[in-house]
């Protein structure tokens, strides 16, 4: 007998999913945010080293997760709690706020960085160009510079023990809300050290490389 089929998200992508989640007002979602703070803090920029920042993240990547945690593709008791006691618009008013604050990841030089692919520095490689013959593609061909995935969140100055602990839980499968399953083959090939010092990379505003 089969197992059940796990779904990874409920989200598509489409013209109108699109357009609910750019529909949201910056105004109302700092009033919604003020439950957010504790953890996130107050201007999206958190001390609390395991949870993400939120300042300045693409307004798709919040609405996406939300609706992930409300349907629960996404685990998190606390998360999964706070999405399903809010609307889709609101999801999308939050996502506005956030997305609108300064100092986040949005912000960073990594998006513009002109990258050496011959770089020595086995951490930039494995961000820039990925090891092709472990047909790993570099993290920068979804989370930018260069291509860009649709609600693929930019990962520079974002906290190094959230992204080690998010690539732990892809390479195990405890976190499986990547449609077709990208995060999940690629951390899965990827040996701990490296998540290690990936994460360490981008928490550290990593740019073009040397």
């Amino acid at each position: 007998m089969q197992p059940p089929v796990r779904i990874s998200t409920y989200v598509v992508w489409n013209e109108s999913t699109i357009h609910q989640a750019m529909s949201g007002d910056a105004s109302r979602g700092e009033f919604i945010a003020m439950n957010c703070t504790a953890c996130h803090g107050d201007q999206g920029i958190t001390d609390q080293t395991w949870i993400p920042n939120l300042a300045g993240m693409n307004r798709l990547v919040i609405y996406k997760q939300l609706s992930d945690f409300r349907s629960q593709t996404r685990f998190s008791d606390p998360m999964s709690a706070i999405a399903q006691s809010l609307t889709p618009q609101q999801w999308a008013d939050v996502a506005a706020y956030w997305s609108s604050l300064p100092g986040g990841s949005n912000d960073a030089d990594g998006h513009t960085a002109e990258v050496n692919y011959q770089t020595k520095d086995s951490t930039r490689r494995l961000i820039f160009a990925g090891d092709p013959q472990r047909g790993i593609a570099g993290c920068a061909t979804c989370h930018g510079p260069g291509a860009y995935r649709l609600s693929a969140p930019a990962l520079t100055r974002q906290n190094a023990q959230y992204l080690e602990q998010q690539l732990q839980d892809f390479a195990q499968g405890l976190r499986s809300n990547d449609m077709n399953m990208p995060m999940r083959t690629i951390a899965g090939m990827l040996k701990s050290e490296e998540m290690h010092a990936v994460a360490v990379a981008f928490s550290s505003n990593v740019s073009g490389a040397k």
